[in-house]
């Protein structure tokens, strides 16, 4: 194990603790804030149930994971059905021009946001927190033992525009419980919850607060979620907290 593993598991198991109580904790809350709505092939909103294929979708962002380039999103899959489903080809839209100003961490990008938020000890760690940084944590101590010497240097981040060309390569450069890491099984009436980090820059002008996620349940066709994860709140998160601030009032005289 080199010195950046060493030093990413000795910063984590000081917070063992925490891990071993997020057990009791995982089922007391399921869904995350904002309900996922099902849209169609033009972006439009459609008249179903409220968890079409039998899977109802929610998500939040993880603000005590944020920073100024960085947001953690969680989502949740509900599954309301008496069967095991099987949630494969999953794909974000965040529209033009944002598909090619954010990225997705991959690989050592992951891995070194992590280190960086696990040195952060002054800031809270609520359960969703240390469930990230824990499947970090596994997933760069995997990756140690896994990779073997070569010339290719391996990709830190994929830009969305590029998510779908790049799919079939970056599998194992995933968490197990990332978002893309690929087809996963929820159990029926229960639940998985999946997590991304996203990252922007100056470049993003607007604040990203939602995204279309594509995915096909079992054997159904594919189907289109517009995900919201956040809203405009003053001081709600680190991540583009400027972009995400709500617009100024303006008052009138003599109101």
């Amino acid at each position: 194990m080199n010195t950046f593993s060493k030093r990413f598991s000795r910063a984590l198991s000081l917070r063992v603790g925490f891990f071993l109580g997020f057990g009791a904790l995982a089922c007391t809350k399921t869904q995350g804030q904002y309900p996922a709505e099902p849209i169609n092939a033009a972006g439009k909103a459609v008249a179903v149930e409220s968890a079409p294929n039998g899977v109802r979708v929610s998500a939040e962002e993880v603000t005590n994971l944020s920073s100024a380039n960085f947001g953690v999103v969680e989502a949740t899959f509900d599954n309301i059905t008496d069967e095991f489903v099987r949630l494969a080809d999953i794909s974000l839209d965040f529209g033009e021009p944002l598909n090619t100003q954010i990225s997705i961490p991959v690989g050592e990008g992951i891995t070194s946001w992590s280190l960086a938020e696990t040195m952060c000890a002054w800031r809270a760690w609520p359960a969703s927190r240390r469930l990230v940084l824990s499947n970090v944590s596994d997933f760069a101590n995997h990756r140690q033992v896994q990779l073997a010497p070569t010339t290719a240097i391996a990709p830190t981040e994929i830009e969305v525009a590029k998510l779908r060309e790049a799919a079939p390569s970056i599998t194992g450069l995933l968490p197990s419980n990332h978002l893309l890491a690929g087809p996963f099984l929820v159990p029926p009436h229960l639940f998985a919850k999946k997590w991304i980090l996203l990252k922007s820059d100056a470049r993003v002008k607007t604040c990203v607060a939602q995204v279309v996620i594509s995915l096909q349940v079992s054997d159904k066709p594919v189907q289109k979620l517009l995900v919201r994860f956040r809203d405009r709140t003053p001081n709600y998160s680190e991540w583009q907290q400027v972009q995400c601030a709500p617009p100024p009032q303006s008052y009138e005289l003599g109101k």
